[in-house]
């Protein structure tokens, strides 16, 4: 059986004292497409491989992936604090 595809455009992500939920929508959408809930060391690990696929494939392009500003401002994070 192959698994459903959920191509995403919007993700909103909350957690509690047992988990970590990973909201997954499309933009003007009032319903979401998919919910995901991981333990926080399950979330640490998807964290810790999103990280390093993704300075892979920076490395091999030659190019860093770009963000726009907007989304550092929404997600309360320095540009300057993810190279």
């Amino acid at each position: 059986m192959t698994p459903p595809l959920f191509p995403a455009e919007q993700i909103a992500v909350s957690t509690s004292d047992y988990s970590t939920r990973l909201v997954f929508a499309l933009t003007g959408s009032p319903e979401p497409l998919c919910v995901v809930v991981l333990s926080h060391p399950i979330a640490k690990q998807l964290a810790m491989i999103l990280r390093n696929q993704l300075i892979g494939i920076e490395k091999a392009s030659g190019a860093p992936i770009r963000i726009l500003p907007a989304a550092y401002q929404h997600m309360g994070v320095a540009q300057e604090d993810w190279p």
